[in-house]
């Protein structure tokens, strides 16, 4: 396994394994959401500011410039700075993911599944693709095989696995990571958005 792939690794396990410590931390109890809505919306924050400060925009112009950004965005994207130059871009996107699909699993231990058609549905939808293909992309760090992952996998997910497989081969973690992020937001926008995307 790749060191990106074991940084990976390493923020799920310590966002699982240290639950107690993680709820202590302000950009664990941004995930905290009420809803399947405000974690997705949180998560989708989270990745696009990461997605903007690896091209070169600086906290600061992030700041002044996402439209409605509150105290608590101000600081988390402080936070994800941090995290970024401490964990590099493996590590921070695996603990974004990790915590988004925490926070889903908790919305839906409290409430269930939301009704069909509604906007929460929506949301809790891309939670679970989001999972899937989180879940996916781990196993491939991990160093599991593609058959093994198909093995466990609904028909229309098999191309995906096939997708992240082949990205990670091709690439590293962080990119497969991006991708997956990427995809959510997509996701987010509904089916129209989705049309012609790639697999990651």
């Amino acid at each position: 396994m790749t060191r990106e792939g074991r940084l990976a690794l390493a923020g799920l396990l310590l966002a699982l394994a240290f639950p107690a410590t993680a709820e202590r931390t302000n950009s664990v109890r941004a995930f905290e959401g009420a809803s399947y809505q405000a974690c997705g919306l949180i998560a989708s924050q989270y990745i696009t500011s990461m997605q903007l400060m690896e091209q070169g925009l600086s906290p600061a112009i992030l700041r002044d410039t996402l439209p409605g950004l509150s105290d608590a965005g101000s600081r988390r994207i402080n936070q994800l700075h941090r995290a970024l130059d401490e964990e590099g871009p493996a590590g921070t996107y695996s603990n974004i993911h990790a915590r988004f699909a925490r926070c889903a699993r908790q919305v839906h231990e409290a409430r269930g599944e939301p009704e069909p058609g509604t906007r929460e549905d929506l949301f809790y939808r891309c939670a679970g693709e989001n999972k899937i293909r989180y879940e996916i992309a781990l196993a491939a760090f991990a160093g599991g095989t593609l058959e093994e992952v198909r093995g466990q996998l609904s028909p229309r997910h098999k191309p995906v696995a096939e997708a992240l497989f082949k990205r990670y081969r091709e690439t590293d973690a962080a990119t497969v990571l991006r991708g997956i992020g990427t995809t959510f937001k997509a996701c987010l926008r509904g089916p129209a958005a989705r049309t012609g995307s790639d697999n990651g």
